[in-house]
């Protein structure tokens, strides 16, 4: 089992990284947690981001390696660290300021894994999210 997870990852990741090749606008990071992203908007002033604790709103929609929505564009409050939400956004958005946008190219390990969302994401399935943080309320 742990060698085909293996092989799984491996063959995803490979699958991202050519969509990231294909990209010739965008400049993808690599985050130590093993998703990708870019910034739509960034801010290079601000200096505030998110840390455990704090509710942010934000707002964000999940797309398929096609591009193709999952779910449209939402507004959540989440408080950070304190709720289920897709792992690998969990860590992105405390990268992130207030105004900003950025996309994240999600591998399934980081997204909802070998059992989907029972809803419209399927088993092992890599996504797209696009995040804008709009507000930050600081918890103490």
């Amino acid at each position: 089992m742990i060698e085909k997870n293996k092989k799984l990852n491996a063959a995803e990741k490979k699958k991202l990284e050519l969509l990231i090749a294909r990209d010739t606008v965008n400049v993808y990071l690599t985050s130590t947690n093993g998703y990708w992203y870019f910034y739509q908007k960034k801010d290079s002033l601000a200096s505030l981001t998110p840390k455990t604790n704090d509710q942010i709103e934000i707002e964000f929609d999940i797309r398929n390696l096609q591009n193709e929505l999952v779910y449209k564009k939402q507004k959540r409050f989440y408080t950070v660290d304190k709720e289920d939400f897709i792992p690998a956004l969990q860590d992105g958005v405390k990268r992130m300021k207030i105004g900003e946008t950025v996309t994240f190219l999600i591998p399934s390990y980081s997204a909802f894994g070998v059992v989907g969302d029972g809803n419209k994401i399927g088993v092992n399935e890599s996504l797209i999210s696009t995040v804008t943080l709009h507000n930050i309320n600081i918890k103490k």
